[in-house]
């Protein structure tokens, strides 16, 4: 969560507990350990949106079409678009790569792609974002295997915890689909990525602060995001603009494998 502390910028501190106890002997001294230590920085950034509708527009919409207040409410609803796009922009970050342009995304590339968080030491479940034609070409690639892994799809009840990017799950790797995933090599190829918990870090900064300033209908409860209305009477129309004020980061690098293949 964040807190303001009159920086944009928290630094978030990284503390390795993996160790395991040893056996000095008898009456033998115990000698200390040296932690591991590391931190990352999540810094907050200013995001918005601003739309118009026309009083014309307000005056002849049909019952139970969108005017700027239920626009508002739906943006709210839709932040996770816009922290998509800051998480994918993290993938070519990440230090490991498996890599094969040009080239259809397969099976073996996943499997790959395990094999280097496995050597990590990462604990699964992982957690694939694809391109969506990285993820054809993959659900395409399973057609031909056979044996006893088996792609589980979504279901409903899944797309309904996880969001309409759920694609399913495979040997315990849980799959999105998503078109915030960048492109690479010139725009040949896509840069996907897979990942195990503790990789990326995110944080919303509270906007409550600003609140004294905004309209009472214009607030969203419980959300980090707020909208604002006003009206540019030269023009005859009603403007809205929404911020948000997140921020995104790579906390562990070697939790993540960034997956390079034709798009």
């Amino acid at each position: 969560p964040w807190s303001a502390m009159g920086s944009a910028a928290l630094k978030m501190p990284l503390l390795d507990v993996d160790y395991a106890m040893s056996a000095p002997g008898e009456n033998t001294q115990v000698t200390n350990t040296a932690l591991v230590a590391g931190s990352f920085t999540l810094t907050i950034a200013h995001y918005s949106i601003q739309f118009e509708e026309s009083y014309l527009a307000t005056i002849t919409k049909p019952e139970g079409g969108y005017d700027v207040k239920l626009l508002a409410q739906e943006l709210v609803n839709r932040t996770h678009l816009t922290m998509t796009d800051i998480v994918a922009a993290l993938f070519p970050s990440f230090t490991t790569a498996v890599s094969d342009t040009g080239v259809d995304l397969t099976v073996d590339h996943i499997y790959d792609t395990m094999f280097n968080l496995h050597s990590a030491l990462v604990p699964g479940p992982y957690y694939c974002v694809l391109y969506p034609q990285q993820m054809n070409d993959f659900v395409a690639s399973l057609r031909g295997e056979t044996g006893a892994v088996q792609w589980r799809q979504a279901t409903d009840e899944m797309l309904k915890l996880r969001g309409p990017g759920y694609q399913g799950e495979w040997g315990n790797v849980q799959f999105w689909s998503s078109d915030s995933v960048n492109s690479a090599n010139g725009g040949a190829d896509s840069s996907g990525a897979m990942f195990g918990a503790g990789a990326i870090a995110y944080t919303e900064a509270d906007p409550s602060a600003l609140l004294q300033f905004i309209p009472a209908e214009a607030r969203v409860a419980g959300s980090k995001v707020f909208a604002e209305f006003s009206q540019v009477a030269d023009y005859g129309k009603t403007r809205l603009n929404a911020h948000y004020f997140p921020a995104a980061s790579i906390a562990e690098n070697a939790r993540g494998v960034e997956i390079i293949t034709d798009r």
